[in-house]
């Protein structure tokens, strides 16, 4: 059922995404507008077929507006406003800290046997400095591989080959298995092991965040966000500026993280539509403790020999 919903998420994606259905339109419109032989037309004239330059003029003035004005940060406001970070809690507050992958260019990193990063590289940037701000905790870095294809290649394998030479590479567990926001909850789940009373602290986008409290609230685990990586301002605050291609991306962006929002809140892989960390964490129906079995939980951490050492609960 996993694999049918990885799949038809990315068909669904591909077909309904902003860019594409611009492109759609436009394909449409001009097949649409050549003209034709009338069969039944006794002067045998040529007429355009019907609809066609409506598409071309849908299309077009589709796309001043999205030019000429950030729809995308007006969706993506609600989304990071829902969660603000505040001063980072104590070491002694928190069970450990949940990284999301997806800031890692998989396919670039492993052509250039280097770490290559997209936007979302604050993520990373935000490890790093909990790693040091939090030197007794334990860390997930839950990132397996979002491609349709190549899924040998893995986003917690490029993080670990980043880390090692930093002397950080054993501060981390490594999830490697995920494919969606939903498996990154599920899998990490059975690598916590029994539900902690303390929260773990939970880094990813902004955007990002509501959806990913969610479904590790949805599989049991408590979490306390600390959201990185924004993408907008207040809608009062941003002016009209000519980009056709920024403005592009934000909408896909934006479309994308509310429709997620809603297919996970469709088939209960959430507990809500728009989750909130003051909502109880949620057990799954079927409990996940058998599921545990075999799965290798959590050690401690040994920090003796930590370059980072020296950062302490005040």
């Amino acid at each position: 059922m996993d694999d049918l919903f990885f799949y038809s998420s990315k068909i669904f994606w591909t077909l309904s995404s902003p860019d594409h259905l611009l492109l759609l339109f436009l394909t449409l419109g001009v097949f649409r507008s050549r003209p034709v032989k009338r069969v039944l037309s006794s002067d045998g004239d040529r007429r355009a077929r019907p609809g066609g330059r409506k598409l071309l003029w849908l299309s077009l003035c589709l796309c001043w507006i999205i030019a000429a004005y950030p729809v995308g940060n007006i969706l993506i406001y609600p989304l990071e406003k829902q969660y603000t970070r505040l001063q980072p809690p104590l070491q002694s507050e928190l069970a450990g800290v949940i990284v999301l992958g997806g800031a890692e260019r998989v396919w670039f990193s492993s052509q250039w046997d280097e770490l290559e990063v997209n936007e979302s590289g604050e993520r990373i940037i935000g490890m790093l400095a909990l790693l040091r701000q939090y030197p007794d905790l334990p860390f997930i870095y839950s990132s397996g591989s979002g491609l349709v294809t190549n899924q040998q290649l893995k986003g917690a394998d490029i993080i670990a080959q980043f880390l090692k030479p930093l002397g950080l590479h054993d501060r981390v567990v490594y999830e490697r298995e995920s494919r969606n926001t939903y498996e990154n909850a599920v899998f990490s789940a059975k690598l916590i092991g029994e539900q902690q009373t303390r929260p773990w602290l939970l880094v990813t986008s902004a955007f990002h965040m509501p959806r990913s409290v969610g479904v590790f609230q949805r599989q049991g685990i408590n979490v306390k966000a600390f959201p990185v990586d924004h993408r907008s301002i207040p809608p009062e605050r941003q002016g009209i500026h000519f980009d056709l291609a920024g403005n592009l991306s934000g909408l896909k962006l934006a479309l994308r993280e509310w429709i997620g929002l809603f297919a996970y809140w469709l088939t209960g892989k959430t507990v809500s539509f728009f989750p909130s960390e003051l909502l109880q964490a949620t057990t799954p129906e079927s409990s996940n403790k058998a599921s545990h079995n075999g799965w290798q939980k959590i050690p401690p951490v040994n920090t003796t020999d930590d370059p980072l050492m020296g950062v302490t609960d005040e």
